[in-house]
């Protein structure tokens, strides 16, 4: 604290004058002591005459302090606590009424608690005896546990993190399930795509993100190209998908599908080539048009199996090293497929899509521009 000279305690007799710490950091101060300033900066025990002597970090010498402050206090509930029990101990063995210390009431011994547990528990505890909140405090470790949800971890340390909402009872019933799979022995996903699926095609749509063509391009977008619907049940697909899916998420417009897409696969006087990016946009429209598909049974199989294709036409020539924007989007479709579908790992995978899209985003660079997903 700096001293107080002998020419400002004269001016303060004078009248009343900013106090220290408010000329000190060039503050407005309302001389009303201790100030409002002061206050404010907890510093009211110097006000009107101390001021602060800067620490190493200049102005901010009190919040610098305030792990020191806040280990100093911890320091004193600790020894306050000690206290209480050798008071408590000593009073019990001269007193022959057996009642506690005037000093050991439980308002008393409430006093040490830690800052901000009584706002939390004002409701519940203010009521009851210090014996009691101290029981109500034990749980709390408990309930800590519980508020970060659940982590499954499997075999070879597979992780699934189900967040706070699922119980044991899920994983009990995922067991099951799974032990009742391993008893039947379905075929695998692998083995259902190579009965209709061409094995290069199938390679690329099992090996996704991480497929590496074996085969000619040409080759296999012709192959693909095979497996798309006829002219009037694409239009009923893709209309399918813009009128009761796209209004939630839609990274691609209705125009610039129909002119980009759809007329080079399907008007025989464009003469535009067809990537296989933009194929797969196809699909992955196609894939949500079965699913939300009105006239068709939930979770049409049809569905599936342009995801599938999807899968593979993103695949022939890799999103990781050739990323463009129909990448980008057919990567945000096959992340609202897998939220919308019935598949178990269906939120696990959107989130990751989700993630890859992003990163390609940020890729593609200027040419990822606002306007090219202007609706």
């Amino acid at each position: 604290m700096a001293p107080i000279t002998e020419k400002e305690d004269i001016k303060r007799k004078r009248g009343a004058l900013s106090c220290a710490e408010c000329r000190r950091l060039k503050l407005k101060c309302d001389r009303i002591f201790p100030c409002s300033s002061c206050r404010k900066r907890g510093c009211a025990s110097i006000c009107p005459d101390g001021a602060l002597t800067a620490g190493k970090l200049g102005g901010r010498f009190i919040l610098a302090n305030t792990e020191e402050l806040h280990g100093r206090i911890s320091e004193l509930q600790t020894r306050i606590a000690q206290l209480e029990e050798a008071l408590g101990a000593a009073h019990a063995q001269t007193s022959a009424s057996g009642e506690r210390h005037p000093l050991l009431r439980d308002e008393l011994l409430a006093l040490k608690m830690p800052i901000g547990s009584e706002i939390r528990n004002d409701r519940v505890t203010s009521s009851l005896p210090y014996s009691e909140m101290n029981r109500s405090h034990s749980d709390e470790p408990e309930k800590t546990l519980e508020a970060f949800g659940t982590l499954k971890i499997g075999e070879g340390g597979v992780s699934t993190f189900y967040g706070t909402t699922v119980g044991s009872e899920f994983l009990m019933e995922e067991k099951n399930e799974s032990d009742e799979e391993s008893g039947n022995e379905p075929e695998s996903s692998a083995q259902a795509q190579a009965e209709w699926l061409y094995p290069e095609t199938s390679h690329l749509a099992h090996a996704f993100p991480f497929a590496t063509l074996t085969s000619d391009v040409e080759t296999v977008k012709a192959q693909l190209r095979g497996y798309l619907p006829s002219t009037n049940e694409c239009l009923h697909l893709c209309r399918s998908y813009f009128n009761h899916a796209a209004w939630m998420y839609c990274p691609l417009p209705r125009k610039q599908f129909f002119e980009d897409v759809f007329a080079p696969l399907y008007d025989p006087v464009t003469t535009k080539p067809i990537s296989s990016h933009n194929l797969a946009v196809m699909f992955a429209v196609l894939a949500l048009g079965c699913l939300v598909d009105l006239d068709r049974e939930p979770y049409d199989p049809d569905a599936e199996k342009y995801h599938q294709l999807t899968r593979a036409a993103i695949s022939i020539e890799s999103c990781l090293e050739n990323t463009t924007i129909a990448a980008v989007q057919t990567l945000l479709l096959m992340a609202y497929y897998n939220q919308m579908s019935d598949k178990k790992t269906g939120p696990t995978l959107t989130w990751s899509l989700n993630g890859l899209a992003v990163k390609l985003a940020q890729a593609v660079g200027d040419a990822f521009t606002p306007c090219v997903f202007s609706r």
